[in-house]
């Protein structure tokens, strides 16, 4: 569902417009599931080619597991930070992600489980 803005390889080449490079800043999974839902055929549990995906990188991919995961009725959790690499080969820096994923799933409280069904 992610085309990675930097491992996914060359955006023309893999029919994704430049433009779009600014989707990177989405972060909130409503936001990324009306950008998948907005490209071809709105089902999520198939093979989406590049240019159906929305740009981004792991956060985002998390994001959307963790919403989905959650949708399903599992306690699905992360640190609340988490490392950026600056694609221009600046330092890491932390991002506080607790607000994307609070907003994606209110009422869940962040912690370090990675995922736990619950019952």
């Amino acid at each position: 569902m992610i085309f990675h803005y930097r491992a996914g390889g060359d955006f023309a080449e893999n029919g994704v417009p430049a433009e779009r490079m600014a989707e990177i800043d989405t972060r909130y999974a409503d936001a990324l599931l009306g950008l998948l839902l907005q490209r071809g055929d709105p089902a999520l549990d198939r093979d989406r080619p590049p240019s159906e995906r929305a740009v981004g990188c792991c956060r985002d991919a998390t994001v959307l597991f963790l919403a989905l995961a959650r949708a399903k009725g599992m306690q699905a959790r992360i640190p609340p930070v988490v490392t950026s690499i600056d694609p221009n080969g600046g330092p890491s820096r932390p991002v506080d992600v607790s607000r994307a994923l609070s907003l994606a799933a209110p009422g869940y409280q962040l912690g370090l489980s990675a995922l736990r069904h619950q019952g």
